[in-house]
């Protein structure tokens, strides 16, 4: 009896040990997964905004959680493939983002365009720990790039906006950023004439 009792009591200790590091074996695995599906939202969502703000025609609002600008898209509506025509159907439209809080401390960002409703990105990329400066601009004085100030700088005289997510984590922070040119540097858009008139004043 007394060997059988000494058996289960190191039995018990060997599998409380085995115990604990399954535990701490799936605490490790379930936050490596997340801490992967947050750089993986947070990576999708920084090339979606990229990809917008590539559109910019002119900036409009530049603060740390709001950009707003103007941007030319087609009008698909019509039928016709001439590209003159193409040009024609240029049509403008406002877009904005934000950073916005829920009621939960979850940090997103929600897009709209012209006055529709705010919509939450698809991306899904959410945190608690987010810096809320995500926007940051750069306007070219003396042929080098200088921060964009708000009180003494116009949106409309910036050429690079730099996008980026700061989460503050004890472990495993994450720091992603991208920095983007507009396409037409300070809002301008270049003088374009259809083949029509070129033809006509080589004449």
């Amino acid at each position: 009896m007394i060997e059988l009792m000494i058996v289960s009591a190191i039995m018990i200790m060997i599998a409380g040990i085995v115990y604990n590091f399954y535990l701490n074996f799936v605490r490790i695995s379930v936050r490596g997964t997340d801490n992967a599906l947050l750089l993986s939202e947070a990576q999708t969502t920084l090339e979606v905004i990229a990809r917008d703000v590539r559109s910019a025609k002119q900036l409009i609002t530049l603060r740390p959680d709001r950009l707003s600008f103007q941007r030319f898209f087609n009008d698909t509506s019509g039928k016709g493939r001439d590209p003159v025509q193409d040009l024609d159907s240029l049509v403008m439209k406002t877009v904005d983002y934000r950073l916005d809080k829920d009621e939960k401390g979850y940090y997103y960002l929600e897009r709209r365009e012209d006055n529709r409703p705010w919509q939450e990105l698809t991306t899904q990329f959410r945190s608690k720990t987010l810096k809320p400066e995500i926007f940051r601009g750069w306007t070219l004085k003396e042929g080098k790039f200088a921060l964009f100030d708000s009180l003494r700088d116009e949106a409309e005289s910036v050429p690079l906006i730099e996008i980026r997510f700061e989460v503050e984590q004890e472990k495993h922070p994450l720091y992603l950023f991208k920095k983007v040119f507009l396409p037409v540097p300070y809002g301008e858009l270049p003088v374009m004439s259809s083949p029509v008139l070129a033809k006509d004043e080589n004449q």
